[in-house]
């Protein structure tokens, strides 16, 4: 055990002040969980992006996405061309409310980085361009053009994308 002092910069100071209001516990208790947390986050065997955290707890927390294992995804795909017309049909439906959902709150780029914390597809960023690695399968090509078509109603398209 020993003894520290810190110099806090004043916005460090007004976060900490917060969440001492928001937690019934001293400074000093309140320091140790911060750096247990952040070394339980250091020591993970796999980079961590705060930003992708984020992302995760929104999409999770709302209760509306959840975790697949790939191996059941993969499966669900190979059935997915035994589906009826019915699916595919909710499937636009679905992807036009998810263009609507998310309009006003980002942009394509941010749209298409949703999509890839989801793992729809990857994107890969060279020369300040970008590269879109679609999956073959018949569900994302049904569901991504209605979602950016909502999304993107009545906005203009960036440089060299087209609707």
């Amino acid at each position: 055990m020993g003894r520290h002092s810190v110099f806090l910069d004043s916005r460090t100071e007004t976060k900490l002040d917060f969440l001492l209001s928001k937690e019934n516990t001293t400074k000093s208790e309140l320091l140790r969980k911060a750096i247990a947390l952040y070394y339980e986050i250091f020591c993970i065997d796999y980079p961590v992006d705060l930003e992708k955290i984020k992302t995760y707890a929104m999409l999770l927390c709302k209760g509306e996405h959840l975790i697949v294992d790939v191996a059941h995804w993969e499966l669900f795909m190979s059935l997915s061309d035994h589906f009826d017309n019915i699916f595919w049909e909710e499937l636009h439906k679905i992807g036009k409310e998810h263009g609507e959902q998310w309009r006003n709150k980002v942009d394509f780029f941010g749209f298409l980085e949703l999509l890839e914390f989801c793992n729809w597809f990857s994107v890969i960023r060279m020369d300040e361009k970008s590269t879109f690695w679609f999956p073959r399968q018949r569900i994302v090509w049904i569901l991504l053009p209605d979602s950016l078509r909502e999304l993107l109603a009545d906005t203009n398209y960036p440089s060299g994308y087209q609707n």
